[in-house]
């Protein structure tokens, strides 16, 4: 099975243009199947070693699940094996749905008879669980010269069990930090 040639097959045949997210889903799956591997997004800050990770799943295809989502996000997501069987088949069917390359576009979910271990939200993407802090990348990264209180997130007091912070890109242009502001340690 030639996964680069049905790749190539479809983008042809969509007869419209690929968008600039479809590209990055693209490359991600071709990088991950052919040379296997992790992917993590850029926006992804790491809490603690993913080594416990990889090597309880280093022959399963894995992402993490949305906290509000039927279907798996893939800003982390890793195969570590070249060529995995499983990883092939969640490719090809993303290619008969024909809708897009995303796990949200492929309708992806979590019923269907696919090997992806989708592996639990709290782990990679907190914000999205209840809790009593208030979890924005500028309460994360910014520590206020008058000090912290309970309801400020940092490393210390996230989630107890997070392996990283998926933040979704939020950090806002205009953060109103001033001389007093330090990066969190």
């Amino acid at each position: 099975m030639n996964v680069l040639v049905r790749v190539a097959d479809f983008l042809a045949l969509s007869g419209h243009p690929v968008a600039l997210a479809d590209v990055q889903d693209v490359v991600r799956y071709l990088v991950l199947y052919y040379l296997g591997g992790c992917w993590f997004d850029l926006d992804v800050l790491f809490l603690r070693s993913m080594e416990p990770l990889l090597a309880l799943y280093a022959h399963r295809s894995v992402a993490y699940a949305w906290g509000n989502r039927p279907h798996p996000n893939g800003a982390v997501f890793f195969s570590l094996p070249p060529f995995l069987p499983s990883f092939a088949r969640v490719l090809l069917f993303v290619l008969e749905r024909a809708r897009g390359f995303g796990f949200l576009e492929a309708e992806l979910h979590y019923d269907l008879p696919l090997d992806l271990l989708v592996l639990p939200c709290a782990w990679f993407d907190a914000v999205w669980m209840p809790s009593h802090i208030e979890m924005t990348m500028e309460n994360f990264l910014i520590q206020r010269p008058d000090g912290w209180n309970d309801t400020k997130c940092s490393i210390a007091n996230f989630h107890a069990h997070a392996f990283a912070f998926h933040w979704h890109n939020q950090v806002s242009m205009h953060t109103g930090w001033t001389e007093g502001h330090s990066v969190a340690s």
